[in-house]
Order: C-alpha cells, then structure tokens, then sequence
C-alpha cells in the first residue's frame, strides 16, 4: 500500500480503520448472524480510485454483494447505492472510531 497523504488522511490509515470495519462485521455475524444453514460470511476489501469498498462473500457459493464504501481521502463510510458506487450522505466518519456495526446493513440507513 502506498503512503500517500489526501486531506491530511493517509491512504494506508484509511486502510486500516476499513480492515477494523471487517473485522468487526465477521465478529458481529460469528455473534449474531450466523445459522447452521447459513453459508459463513467474510469480508474482504477492494481498492478503488477514490474509495475502499466493503465486499461480503459467501464462502461456500463465492457469491458477493458490497457492504459499503469507505472515501480513501477522509473516512468517511457510505451505504452502498449499488456495485459501483455509492449513496450520497456520509453515514459515519470512520476517524472518530469504528461504529456499532451489524453484519446486514442496518446501521447504514438513517
């Protein structure tokens, strides 16, 4: 990952509070979400020009749908408008710490 600075955010920071995202998606789905008849989730991470985005994986079946966005330049995390980009309206600012989080989605609408 290269150190490069937007808006006084380091891209490699940026990075790291998105894996802190992830990681506390898989543990909110390992708590609550997960059934025996469920396929296990993970939660990987894709760069693009200007964001992160949040992708679910179904391990079993390879099948993914976006979780979220995360603005490389400030934190900012967005909901998913759809594979490609996403809804307008920061929904958290991932600098002030990871939100509570749940593993479909909800905290992401207002």
């Amino acid at each position: 990952m290269q150190d490069v600075t937007y808006k006084g955010l380091a891209v490699n920071e940026c990075y790291t509070l998105t894996q802190a995202l992830c990681e506390a998606l898989e543990a909110d789905y390992s708590k609550n979400g997960a059934c025996a008849s469920w396929n296990a989730k993970k939660y990987v991470i894709e760069s693009g020009r200007k964001f992160f985005k949040v992708v679910m994986v179904e391990t079993a079946t390879d099948s993914r749908s976006v979780h979220a966005f995360v603005e490389k330049s400030t934190g900012l995390l967005f909901k998913a408008a759809s594979w490609n980009a996403p809804a307008k309206g920061a929904r958290f600012d991932l600098k002030r710490g990871v939100p509570a989080v749940d593993w479909a989605g909800g905290y992401l609408y207002r």
